[in-house]
């Protein structure tokens, strides 16, 4: 089935008429049950706000590629990988910080174990006074 176009212009009145009829390959004419009329343009297909941003009704919006720049839509593949790397670095994070509690803790009983040398360092210090003493008194 070929549309053929007739296009038909009045010069003294100003009046355009455009026929458009379906016709088929023997050349009959084919009526229409419905007759739509003429489409015109086709839309954007969403509606956009006052300030000239998209607004797209509540509604999906797919296929959103991977963002390249600061102001980007995000796509949920792309927050999926950062949400992952996110809790890697989370991981990492505690791991360190259990690592450094636990140094901590060491550094603090290598603190009471040093103080406790230095404490055991002092009374032999005194034990050999008295024993001097003791051995000068007694010759």
């Amino acid at each position: 089935m070929n549309s053929v176009a007739c296009y038909v212009k009045a010069s003294a009145c100003s009046v355009n008429f455009i026929l458009i009829m379906s016709i088929n390959v023997f050349g009959r004419v084919l009526k229409h049950k419905t007759s739509s009329g003429a489409r015109g343009p086709p839309g954007e297909g969403f509606q956009r706000t006052p300030q000239g941003d998209f607004d797209i009704s509540h509604k999906r919006l797919c296929n959103v590629a991977t963002p390249q720049e600061d102001l980007d839509a995000v796509n949920l593949r792309s927050l999926k990988e950062i949400q992952h790397e996110l809790e890697s670095v989370h991981t990492m994070v505690k791991a360190l910080n259990a690592t450094f509690e636990k140094t901590l803790r060491e550094w603090k009983d290598l603190e009471g174990v040093n103080r406790l040398a230095f404490r055991n360092a002092e009374l032999i210090g005194q034990l050999e006074r008295y024993r001097y003493k003791l051995l000068l008194h007694l010759t």
